[in-house]
């Protein structure tokens, strides 16, 4: 909160993208790398070509886009992705659609594109609490991963 005003809606949009976005990379990270510090839990395998890469250099890839406002923020529907898949391949949102089928059945892809069709039809406008919840949600999700990561390298 710069000069005690409160974000704007879009700002709290962008500060709940950058958290979540954090927690995703975290959560699908599965490579201890060495570091200055020890063993870190900093790397992962991308969803839809499975290479490895650091997470700080992957993005949240998002199999419904992110103009999607009911799936935006669903775990189920972001995963660690590389910035090959996750740019000049749109997304590659058939291997996407596979791995999510392989991880979470058939149900979960469905109930996703459900979703996507009640966005298109009815849309969605972010209450500024729903916003505020989504980032305390992810914020604590993080630091949990986090200090859990931490504990199980020691």
């Amino acid at each position: 909160m710069k000069n005690g005003k409160r974000p704007s809606i879009p700002q709290l949009v962008r500060i709940a993208d950058a958290v979540f976005s954090k927690y995703i990379r975290l959560r699908d990270a599965t490579t201890y790398v060495q570091t200055e510090d020890g063993l870190s839990l900093d790397a992962g395998p991308c969803i839809t070509c499975n290479r490895i890469g650091p997470i700080k250099y992957m993005d949240c890839g998002h199999f419904i886009t992110r103009g999607c406002k009911l799936t935006r923020f669903d775990e189920r529907n972001a995963h660690l992705q590389c910035k090959r898949c996750n740019g000049p391949m749109m997304g590659e949102q058939y291997k996407h659609s596979q791995a999510i089928s392989n991880r979470y059945g058939e149900l979960v892809l469905l109930a996703l594109t459900k979703l996507e069709r009640q966005y298109k039809q009815h849309g969605h406008k972010w209450t500024r609490e729903e916003l505020e919840t989504i980032i305390a949600t992810y914020r604590k999700k993080f630091l949990e991963l986090r200090n859990k990561e931490a504990c199980s390298v020691l």
